[in-house]
């Protein structure tokens, strides 16, 4: 479970910064904007897989590929709707929803993984 939440993460990682890449513009302005994506919406998957790496409880770390399944389907469906049809620059805050929705999400996530703990050392 573990890789799979990691491949996740790497994968997403790479959408963000593909899609920042391919958006054009001025490349000094793609790298900042490329930090800003980044942080923006990787950061909740990125502590989801360091936290799945910590504890290491096979029902906590399917608990956290759960999350990162449903913040992907949730940002891709964010995204989709944002990008596609005729929509006006106001619409294109409709993505701040993700890392909003996404940061309490992993906190509910973390608290119910977290009540499984860690695998006992033998």
């Amino acid at each position: 479970m573990l890789w799979v939440t990691a491949a996740l993460t790497a994968a997403y990682v790479f959408a963000i910064a593909l899609f920042v890449y391919t958006s054009g513009g001025d490349p000094s302005f793609r790298l900042d904007t490329l930090g800003f994506a980044e942080a923006l919406f990787s950061t909740p998957l990125l502590i989801a897989c360091g936290l799945a790496i910590w504890l290491d409880n096979v029902q906590a770390r399917r608990t956290f590929v759960g999350f990162a399944v449903g913040y992907i389907l949730y940002s891709l469906d964010i995204f989709h709707l944002t990008f596609t049809g005729e929509h006006d620059a106001q619409y294109q805050l409709l993505l701040f929803q993700i890392p909003l929705i996404g940061f309490p999400a992993l906190l509910i996530v973390g608290v119910i993984a977290g009540l499984f703990g860690r695998a006992p050392r033998r």
